[in-house]
């Protein structure tokens, strides 16, 4: 990330605030701290809506859909910023056949994981 901000791209971190979640502009000077999921996130910044997320996985599959660690808060949060570009990130073990979906879930613009891109 410090080299993305080095190279003018600006990156942020998602923050856990009130059961929703927030994403905030950050750069290295920025600083961190853990939250109740022991998680790093910013402490202070200016709320964003990214042009593109990176979205930690727990599960996925070829269709596009994630599993994640059961809270909701991405899949909220994701159902209202229909115009940024939603990518899982992940490992290709993660991959399973049909991951169960529910009316509430976001489907993932791409995934990529150390082995292939869907």
């Amino acid at each position: 990330m410090n080299w993305l901000n080095k190279n003018g791209v600006k990156t942020t971190l998602p923050k856990i605030h009130n059961d929703s979640i927030k994403f905030y502009e950050w750069n290295q000077y920025f600083p961190l701290i853990k939250n109740s999921f022991n998680i790093y996130e910013p402490l202070v910044g200016i709320e964003v809506i990214p042009q593109a997320l990176f979205i930690p996985l727990v599960g996925f599959d070829k269709n596009l859909n994630r599993l994640g660690h059961g809270f909701g808060h991405y899949d909220k949060k994701l159902s209202t910023m229909t115009n940024s570009i939603k990518i899982g990130i992940g490992y290709s073990l993660q991959e399973v056949e049909k991951i169960p979906i529910e009316e509430h879930d976001v489907k993932l613009d791409y995934i990529i994981t150390n082995s292939t891109c869907y």
